[in-house]
């Protein structure tokens, strides 16, 4: 009996050693690897240092960086999408209205609800017939506010599909007022606005209407009151987009900007490096599936990483900004429920105030890339660990990036802290009125006001000086519903 239990435990032992030796092969298998490091010190005549600084790594959501320089160096940080409006009469508080897009990545439930509070202000309560083209972006939580989904989800190039959008848009107009409550109390606190108690609205039938074809439609155009609602500034956009590492905006800015090729040309040039050193697919540095069950990544060298950032602050500057206007500065949230993934992240004692960022995390990488500002002047620095997609990976890279960055602090003498007081983001701001549209200028000058006898009187002087008679009935018997 004693012999038994001796070879049982003997045997014990040995599983336990196997298990033992099994779990740190593992272990070993699944530790991170660090492809590149490197940073530039922000004075003149310094040059990038590091490690491998010239081949192109798998980036993930740095890549997020050069979406926004881009994006910044064409639109201007204090441009707005203008989502323009054709408002045509029915009858009493009823119109038709055609949605023309212009990519606003944001424009979601807030927005849409915005939008009808100043419609109910021109008194009207009821779309008969809406209609919106292609480059109408529409998803009800862009912001991932209540559904974390959304930023951190996989798009391909062509998403939201208008298909998708009019899915979207149905799934709203059943509910309407659903988060409004929630929206009033933040536009108050937030932007200082006082928006109605309820909304007033009905809207019937919901389909796409292609530029092309809504071009064709004369009389519509012609008889409708153009408007136009616009976003906030972009720079609000970029540093929301950034704070929650959001593939979906991240991806419409850069499709909206004209996708792979016009990047390439405008990043090269600005950084004039080799071309082989940036190769995107998308902005957000999420995976792209191909055909045949391929995929591809954002690449880029860590060169090219502390470079653009260089060049993406000046660009600010000239515009009387600073990095912290768009990207997440550590321990300087909105509020506890709008914390940064580099707060939760990297934020800690040695960072906080001081550590400006942007996280990465795909399959085969996790990286971060920002500007550390230190008691001898501000560092501009990049990070790229690759990684095998396994969480246990991903968490072994994000500890030796910490490291990384602990080591950076100390070496410029530990950090100083940056002056920055954050402030929540909302889709709209005091600024994003509903406004008439000159259309002779294609400008926007005066506020709209309330639908009168004014429009039909336009209408039927329009129909008089062609010769015909006008009959409201008769609008909803053509192409447009």
């Amino acid at each position: 009996m004693l012999l038994d239990n001796m070879k049982k435990h003997k045997r014990w032992l040995q599983l336990g050693a196997f298990l033992l030796a099994t779990s740190l092969i593992s272990h070993s298998a699944m530790a991170a690897k660090m492809r590149a490091q490197c940073y530039l010190l922000d004075k003149d005549s310094e040059a990038v240092q590091g490690v491998d600084i010239h081949h192109p790594y798998e980036i993930a959501s740095v890549s997020k960086i050069f979406t926004s320089f881009w994006a910044l160096s064409t639109y201007g940080a204090n441009y707005r999408f203008p989502t323009k409006f054709y408002i045509r009469p029915i009858a009493d508080g009823a119109v038709d209205l055609h949605i023309e897009g212009s990519w606003d990545p944001y424009f979601n439930r807030d927005q849409f609800q915005y939008l009808i509070t100043q419609l109910n202000a021109l008194n009207v309560t009821r779309i008969n017939n809406l209609t919106f083209d292609e480059n109408f972006k529409f998803v009800v939580d862009s912001r991932g506010m209540t559904n974390r989904n959304v930023p951190i989800g996989h798009y391909q190039l062509n998403d939201p599909t208008p298909q998708r959008v009019l899915a979207n848009l149905k799934y709203f107009t059943q509910a309407i007022s659903t988060g409004y409550a929630n929206l009033r109390v933040q536009a108050k606190a937030i932007q200082g606005i006082s928006l109605p108690a309820t909304l007033k609205m009905k809207i019937g039938s919901v389909r796409v209407m292609t530029k092309e074809n809504f071009a064709k439609e004369t009389d519509f155009i012609q008889s409708s009151r153009q408007m136009v609602l616009e976003s906030s500034p972009l720079y609000q956009i970029l540093k929301e987009m950034n704070r929650n590492s959001n593939n979906y905006v991240a991806n419409l800015l850069f499709q909206s900007l004209g996708g792979a090729e016009p990047f390439q040309k405008f990043i090269t040039t600005a950084l004039k490096t080799e071309v082989s050193e940036i190769q995107f697919v998308n902005g957000s540095g999420d995976r792209l599936d191909l055909m045949g069950g391929k995929s591809a990544y954002n690449k880029a060298s860590c060169d090219a990483i502390v470079k653009t950032i260089a060049e993406f602050r000046a660009s600010l500057q000239q515009q009387d900004m600073e990095l912290e206007s768009v990207m997440a500065l550590a321990g300087e949230d909105p509020s506890a429920h709008e914390r940064s993934t580099v707060s939760n992240i990297y934020g800690n004692e040695a960072t906080a105030d001081a550590l400006i960022a942007k996280t990465g995390t795909v399959n085969p990488s996790v990286t971060l890339a920002g500007m550390a500002s230190t008691e001898e002047g501000d560092v501009y620095f990049g990070i790229i660990y690759g990684t095998n997609g396994r969480k246990a990976d991903w968490t072994s890279a994000r500890t030796q990036i910490r490291r990384n960055v602990m080591s950076l602090f100390k070496k410029f003498n530990n950090k100083k802290e940056i002056d920055y007081d954050p402030t929540r983001f909302m889709v709209f701001d005091k600024d994003s009125h509903l406004r008439e549209v000159n259309v002779s200028t294609a400008e926007t000058p005066t506020m709209a006001g309330p639908f009168t006898d004014y429009m039909m009187m336009k209408n039927l002087k329009r129909a008089q000086s062609q010769s015909m008679d006008i009959i409201y009935s008769d609008w909803d018997t053509g192409k447009l519903p």
